[in-house]
């Protein structure tokens, strides 16, 4: 079935006591946040405002000039910002793909210090305006599901540094957000994740990492959340791209649309 906005919090309220009774695993529920929660993605605003101020490290540049040898990008010069510009528009002109490119937005800030990066992120929100790009209409669910005791996951591709920035901003629970993780060395990042990118199946894989429980409802707009939408007993598919919207049209279980 397909329904509407209208019939969400109707639908996830007939399901909970299903998934309740299954088990003792607690029930949960997992959106991507980007173009979801709200409109437009904070890691490529995080990204260009970094190459716009030039704040790459040294400590960036050998693992962006790989990444760039490897895509078939000219990754020459000792300028990290440089090489990461010309990958970032490789990548808008779609020869850069999207998996290893939001993973370098994440490891592109290689010896930052994590404090420093949280600084930058909250710089960036400032000028995102994220509070007038929240999505009101999942507003409502959000609550719903603090007031249930449901746990409210955020699976995000973006860096976790500006993901975790923006939970806080609309008062979700910072340590339910899952999102590219560069790994620590020593006191700064270094140029690599350190935990499986948060992108298309690897969402769902870094959500049963640290969950079994059943997924009451996942939401997402592309068809990169589409294993998240499809392990959850309600599939809600916020403003989705046409192959979401195909993957939706075959899937058997509720799925509903959200529009604005």
């Amino acid at each position: 079935m397909t329904a509407g906005i209208d019939d969400l919090i109707p639908l996830l309220e007939e399901h909970l006591p299903r998934l309740r009774a299954q088990g003792s695993s607690e029930v949960l529920m997992a959106s991507d946040g980007d173009c979801t929660l709200w409109h437009e993605d904070i890691g490529e605003a995080l990204f260009r405002h970094a190459l716009e101020a030039g704040v790459l490290k040294p400590a960036a540049r050998a693992a962006l000039a790989a990444e760039a040898w490897v895509w078939g990008v000219d990754g020459s010069g000792d300028d990290p910002n440089e090489i990461a510009r010309r990958l970032f528009v490789a990548h808008v002109e779609g020869r850069y793909p999207s998996r290893p490119a939001y993973a370098m937005m994440a490891w592109a800030f290689a010896g930052f210090r994590p404090a420093e990066l949280a600084a930058l992120c909250e710089e960036v929100l400032d000028a995102f305006d994220l509070a007038g790009k929240q999505r009101a209409s999942l507003v409502p669910v959000l609550r719903w599901a603090e007031a249930q005791a449901v746990p409210f996951w955020l699976v995000s591709a973006s860096p976790l540094a500006v993901v975790e920035a923006a939970a806080r901003r609309l008062g979700l629970d910072v340590s339910r957000v899952l999102a590219m993780t560069p790994e620590l060395a020593g006191d700064v990042l270094a140029p690599r994740l350190a935990r499986t990118a948060t992108y298309a199946e690897g969402k769902l894989h870094r959500l049963r990492e640290v969950s079994a429980g059943p997924l009451l409802a996942g939401f997402g707009d592309s068809d990169y959340d589409g294993a998240l939408l499809e392990a959850a007993a309600v599939a809600v598919a916020v403003a989705p791209k046409a192959e979401l919207r195909a993957r939706m049209a075959r899937r058997e279980g509720p799925v509903v649309i959200v529009e604005a």
